[in-house]
């Protein structure tokens, strides 16, 4: 039987490490980033009625501070009730045993975990409200970031194997290298969010569509094609478009294609530039005018209007909405979503037609830009996943 065991507790580094010294006499080492002490440990395959006398118990945050307030003989005599159960390791240790379970405890004051943010755009850090919310972080926590623009997958993987799984990655980056190394570090046992899995789905239309079909929930008639040129080249299927239809990227990035088409004629000068482009055809539903924006993060909902993209004349100015003002309609939609998607930051674009709230668009981890309070209630949300994998 075998199991890895990592974690940072509120013991006194000084009195556990004297205690292991004097009982046991095994050599430690203590690694240090910059002014902050972390320990990480590691058990040796052991049998289990070992595993129950010792390290079951060690395993209570209770038994920590039980320990850490005795006098140090009685602490000496419980160490050696787990003499057999536990040898401690560095960092370069743990990292073999890291894909298996990890045990912690609830945080505590003074202690320190690793946050990892994967990015793929040099401006992230200084976002406004990624900015402030890793400035928070960093005071409490050792802060690191991941940047994938110029790597594959495979030279992303490699970068971050050189570390030790961090306790939490947000995945800023939906860029295919960064889903490559998210999926790497769910694969070792990291949380992630949001995951690979709920990220993935949010960049593919085609998935995105069957998915909110499964769930029941509002969203436009889609329908795929392999390429906009393949499309073009079924004069059948043209002949039996609905104009006016939106048309979209199949896989969403930067520069995606989004239009609204009233013609064959207009598909035709699209393909100029789309023609190899996996796309999408949605039936165009007429909305008031305005996109209903909201953000969520952890379930604490966000909300603005901003003039439809597609209208001539569109701005990209939010007027935002009070909290007490949101429709439990709109609450409920993107709750919902939540559920079907498995996502903890995201962003919803709601039209409101005739036939109801409409989700026209979702975004994983959004930057939430002019979001007041977004900032908050991000740091908020990561120190409950911290707090969260502690008591796992």
């Amino acid at each position: 039987m075998g199991f890895a065991w990592q974690t940072q507790h509120s013991m006194s580094v000084t009195s556990l490490l004297t205690c292991v010294r004097v009982g046991f006499g095994i050599p430690v080492r203590v690694c240090v980033n910059g002014s902050r002490r972390r320990q990480k440990y590691s058990a040796v395959p052991i049998g289990k009625q070992c595993l129950n006398l010792g390290a079951r118990w060690l395993l209570s945050r209770a038994s920590w501070n039980a320990l850490d307030s005795m006098k140090p003989r009685f602490s000496l005599k419980l160490l050696r009730v787990v003499s057999i159960v536990l040898t401690v390791h560095d960092h370069k240790n743990c990292l073999k045993c890291s894909k298996r379970s990890r045990f912690a405890y609830p945080l505590s004051q003074g202690e320190y975990m690793d946050i990892c943010l994967i990015m793929d755009n040099p401006e992230t850090p200084h976002h406004p409200v990624i900015a402030v919310a890793l400035q928070q972080l960093s005071t409490t926590h050792t802060v690191r970031l991941l940047d994938v623009r110029t790597l594959t997958g495979a030279e992303a993987i490699a970068q971050e194997k050189i570390h030790v799984l961090a306790d939490l990655y947000l995945l800023k980056s939906h860029a295919p290298q960064a889903l490559d190394v998210a999926y790497f570090l769910e694969q070792h046992g990291a949380l992630v969010v949001n995951s690979w899995a709920s990220s993935s789905v949010c960049q593919d239309r085609v998935r995105m569509a069957q998915r909110m079909l499964e769930a029941n929930l509002p969203w436009p008639q889609t329908r795929s094609f392999a390429t906009l040129e393949n499309l073009l080249a079924d004069s059948h299927l043209l002949a039996s478009l609905p104009f006016p239809l939106i048309i979209k990227s199949r896989y969403s990035h930067r520069g995606d294609l989004v239009d609204k088409v009233h013609n064959v004629e207009q598909l035709q000068a699209l393909a100029a530039h789309w023609s190899r482009e996996p796309v999408v055809l949605q039936e165009f539903i007429a909305g008031d005018g305005w996109d209903i924006k909201l953000w969520v993060i952890d379930e604490r909902i966000f909300a603005a209007r901003r003039r439809t993209p597609l209208e001539a004349d569109a701005s990209k100015e939010d007027f935002p909405i009070a909290s007490k003002e949101i429709p439990g309609r709109w609450i409920g939609i993107v709750l919902e979503l939540a559920r079907a998607f498995n996502l903890r930051l995201y962003g919803v674009d709601l039209l409101i037609t005739e036939r109801g709230p409409i989700i026209v668009d979702i975004n994983s981890f959004p930057g939430f830009r002019g979001v007041p309070g977004a900032d908050h209630a991000l740091v908020d949300l990561v120190e409950r996943l911290l707090r969260e994998t502690k008591t796992l």
